[in-house]
C-alpha cells in the first residue's frame, strides 16, 4: 500500500489520501478508506476525480464485502454509502508532464524497467532539460505578439530546441 497506483500520479496509500481527501490516512473517514481501497483495482476507471460514478459504485463493492465480513455494521455502511466526494483544492504539478513521460518511457525501454517500477522503484533519472529555459521558453510562447495569428485554414504551431555546441 505504501507503493501502489493510486491513480492521479499518486503512488503509495499516503499520498492518495492527500492528493483525493486532503488529509492524513488517520484523519479518513470510512468512505474515504473504502474509496481508497476500490482504487488499485484499477487506477484510472475508479478514480473519484476522473469517474466519481465508477469510484461510488466500487466503493459500494467495499463496503458491502467489509459489512459482509462483519468488520462494519449496517448502519455504518449505509453513512458511508450517502457521502459524496468533492475533490479537494489540491495542485498537482503540471510543468513539464509530456518530457516527464517521454523520459519514462525511453528509460523503461531502454533498461526494460517496467514503467510502474520506475516510478515507484526508487529510481533517480537525471536530464539535461534547462527547467529555467523552459520557463523562458513557454513565457514566450504565450506571447500572441511574437507569433503569425493562426485562422480557420492554417493553426500556426511552434517549437524550440536549444542545444549546447560545446557538449
Amino acid at each position: 500500500l505504501n507503493r501502489i497506483n493510486f491513480g492521479n500520479r499518486s503512488y503509495g496509500i499516503k499520498v492518495a489520501a492527500k492528493r483525493y481527501f486532503g488529509k492524513e490516512l488517520k484523519d479518513l473517514e470510512l468512505w474515504q478508506m473504502a474509496t481508497l481501497a476500490a482504487i488499485p483495482k484499477s487506477p484510472k476507471y475508479y478514480s473519484p476525480i476522473l469517474y466519481p460514478d465508477k469510484s461510488k459504485e466500487r466503493r459500494e463493492v467495499v463496503l458491502k464485502l467489509m459489512f459482509d465480513q462483519g468488520y462494519i455494521k449496517e448502519a455504518e455502511k449505509e453513512k458511508a454509502s450517502l457521502a459524496v466526494f468533492k475533490a479537494p483544492d489540491v495542485t498537482t504539478p503540471t510543468d513539464y508532464l509530456s518530457f516527464i513521460d517521454y523520459t519514462v518511457e525511453e528509460a523503461s525501454s531502454l533498461y526494460n524497467i517496467e514503467e510502474d517500477e520506475l516510478k515507484r522503484g526508487g529510481y533517480k533519472i537525471y536530464t539535461t532539460m534547462n527547467a529555467n529555459a523552459q520557463k523562458i521558453m513557454e513565457q514566450d510562447f504565450k506571447n500572441d505578439k511574437l507569433f503569425q495569428k493562426s485562422d480557420e485554414e492554417q493553426q500556426f504551431q511552434g517549437a524550440m530546441v536549444i542545444v549546447d555546441h560545446q557538449t
